[in-house]
């Protein structure tokens, strides 16, 4: 047996096998190739704890899209400040939810009477009180910091589950 022969058997062999799984891979349906639909959309956890404090607190929510959207924009602000504070403070420990004890850091600046000269904080505080009039409660004394409690009080106290990238350096 020479060697063409030995390369060109094996050049057929390979050729059949790939037909093979071309004509398998041609039997699957269109309906198998469709993507699956997104997920509804529907508010996530925290929106839904944000919503649940406001309500506990004598605050009934607004089902109109201003409102969602004033939410929103607040958790945003919410969650950026947080990341100021564990930038801030890295001295968590590693069986601690990193969230908590940001809010934890950000409640004792609030609670302090240097807020002033922090403009995360007076950006969180004016995204508050949009939130409360975009509510209809803008006559409310509810504070930020009652607010932050509250939501604090829902925050699990151990490290959530699964990895968490660190990307402060």
């Amino acid at each position: 047996m020479s060697i063409s022969s030995v390369s060109s058997s094996l050049y057929s062999s390979l050729a059949q096998m790939f037909q093979s799984g071309a004509d398998q891979s041609s039997a699957v349906t269109d309906d198998e190739m469709k993507m699956p639909p997104p997920p509804p959309k529907d508010k996530g956890g925290m929106m839904q704890d944000l919503q649940s404090t406001l309500s506990e607190l004598g605050i009934t929510s607004s089902s109109d899209s201003d409102s969602d959207d004033e939410l929103q924009s607040f958790m945003d602000t919410l969650m950026s400040t947080l990341q100021a504070q564990g930038a801030a403070d890295s001295s968590a420990s590693s069986g601690t939810n990193p969230m908590k004890t940001d809010l934890q850091s950000l409640l004792s600046k609030l609670t302090s009477d240097d807020t002033s000269s922090d403009s995360s904080i007076s950006k969180l505080q004016s995204q508050f009180s949009a939130l409360l009039d975009s509510q209809g409660a803008s006559d409310s004394s509810v504070s930020l910091t009652q607010f932050l409690q509250s939501f604090g009080n829902k925050i699990p106290d151990g490290a959530p589950a699964g990895s968490l990238l660190n990307l402060t350096a």
